[in-house]
């Protein structure tokens, strides 16, 4: 018993960390990118989305308001599906910081996500969602001296 409680007390531990650490990185990537999402230059937030996740090591991805990639680190923006209703793009347009682990459909393995709006004039302009695999996560738990 008390070995199941420290294990899941130690995954929580690691969860919660990573979900920061993501968290973080949307707000970075959000101030690198805001202004040409709100100047409606696509070409130049997918360029800066493939850029930061390089150089974070993240996967990022920008959403607009109906659902839309409009840049992404690791694919073409243009032959992903809508993102509408991925449950931490739906918190994120509520205003909040969105938060998920579920599979990737376009990468075919679990991931962390965490959500953050763009706002502009009190309105929700885009969505910064970065991302990374649970297995990195895992990872790390499993790399902690017992």
């Amino acid at each position: 018993v008390l070995y199941g409680s420290i294990s899941f007390f130690i995954e929580d531990f690691y969860e919660n960390e990573e979900r920061q650490v993501l968290r973080t990185r949307a707000v970075l990537v959000r101030s690198f990118l805001e202004d040409a999402v709100l100047s409606g230059d696509f070409k130049s937030v997918d360029e800066l989305s493939k850029k930061l996740g390089r150089q974070t090591g993240t996967r990022v991805t920008i959403i607009d308001p109906q659902g839309k990639v409009m840049g992404e680190s690791e694919q073409s923006p243009q032959t992903m599906e809508n993102h509408l209703t991925r449950p931490e793009i739906q918190q994120a347009l509520r205003g909040r910081t969105g938060f998920n682990i579920r599979p990737s459909a376009t990468l075919e393995q679990r991931m962390m996500y965490v959500a953050i709006p763009i706002e502009h004039n009190g309105q929700i302009a885009a969505v910064v969602r970065t991302a990374t695999a649970i297995s990195q996560v895992d990872a790390r738990k499993s790399s902690q001296p017992s």
